[in-house]
Parts: structure tokens; C-alpha cells; sequence
């Protein structure tokens, strides 16, 4: 019986620990962010929308590989701010475009650039 209490506070623990995790990485930028919201299951994928910036206007990292990743902040459909990291996946992008992101989390699962006519209202007029 003892050993079925442990499990059972041990199971409540993670499934906490679980729900919470998502507002503990949110506009956390780190890798290690991206691979908890990546194995979450309690975190949904959902779109963003940024526009590109000069490099000098966006953070800019290295990562070991000699990639650059991009810290900038994405807009939902309702302009609701985040920050989120990208990198340009052998793709480049010129400054002054719109990306639609779909992120599960701060993982960003994939991206495509878009015309300004698609991005939604509310987070174009936070884009401008």
C-alpha cells in the first residue's frame, strides 16, 4: 500500500510539473526550453508571425555549429508578444519579410515566409 502512495504522489508530481513547465519557458529562448516543450505533451502547436530585421536590429547567437540563430519577438493571432529563437535552415531571408512560424512551445517546428496580406490584423499592426 505504501509503495502504491508513492507512486501515486511521484505520478502527481510530474503531471504538475508538467502543466506548469509551459509558463515556466515561455519567452525563454534556451535550448534547453525548446526540448521540454518539444517532449510536453500538455504544450499545443500554435502559429506566430514575425518580420525580419537587420541583423543589427535582432539578437543574434552561435550556436556550436557556427549557425546563427535569431531571438526576436513573434506575434499570435490576437498580437500577443513572445520571444522565440530561429534559424535560417540553410534558407536566407532578407530583412523586411513576413515568416509564419508554427512553434509547439519555443520549438519551432517550421517556418515559410508569407505576404504581408496573410499575416493576421492584429499582429501585422504589432509588426509595423
Amino acid at each position: 500500500m505504501r509503495k502504491y502512495k508513492y507512486g501515486l504522489l511521484f505520478l502527481l508530481f510530474v503531471v504538475s510539473f508538467l502543466l506548469i513547465q509551459p509558463h515556466l519557458t515561455k519567452d525563454c529562448v534556451h535550448r534547453w526550453a525548446s526540448t521540454a516543450d518539444h517532449f510536453n505533451p500538455f504544450v499545443k502547436e500554435e502559429k506566430v508571425y514575425i518580420r525580419t530585421a537587420h541583423s543589427s536590429d535582432s539578437v543574434i547567437a552561435r550556436t556550436t555549429q557556427e549557425e546563427p540563430v535569431y531571438v526576436t519577438t513573434s506575434y499570435d493571432n490576437h498580437g500577443q508578444a513572445r520571444k522565440i529563437s530561429y534559424q535560417e535552415l540553410n534558407k536566407h531571408v532578407a530583412s523586411g519579410r513576413y515568416l509564419e512560424v508554427v512553434t509547439k512551445g519555443q520549438n519551432v517546428r517550421s517556418w515559410r515566409e508569407i505576404l504581408p496580406a496573410q499575416v493576421p490584423v492584429k499582429a501585422r499592426d504589432q509588426l509595423r
